[in-house]
């Protein structure tokens, strides 16, 4: 197995299960991939039906920086659990997280610097 798969296959359930239980979806397709430090997950297709809907019926940035908005503070307020999954099953120090989202396109970023 290469590092990517072992990557891979250990984050992939932690991620399914944070999007599902704290965020109330999961994505698409997930890509993830580990440049020194840095971890970052790439997730497509995160809105929510009603979110697009809301979307497509306010078309303004209004309407996307609520959603975008919304995600992010969701995402925060479950960042403790999320890091904590990442840092036991990897063995490391989460040193630095960030995350974000695109309304328009549904695609997210999250970012995690670890030690």
């Amino acid at each position: 197995m290469t590092a990517t798969s072992e990557l891979d296959a250990t984050l992939r359930p932690i991620i399914q299960r944070f999007e599902r239980f704290y965020l109330g979806r999961t994505a698409n397709e997930t890509d993830i991939a580990r440049i020194g430090d840095l971890i970052v997950v790439r997730s497509k297709g995160m809105l929510t039906d009603a979110e697009s809907r809301l979307l497509h019926g306010d078309p303004t940035p209004g309407g996307r920086d609520m959603v975008e908005q919304m995600y992010r503070k969701m995402v925060r307020q479950a960042q403790e659990s999320f890091t904590g999954a990442v840092e036991s099953a990897l063995s490391v120090t989460v040193r630095s997280f960030f995350c974000d989202i695109d309304a328009t396109s549904g695609e997210s970023i999250i970012a995690i610097v670890c030690e």
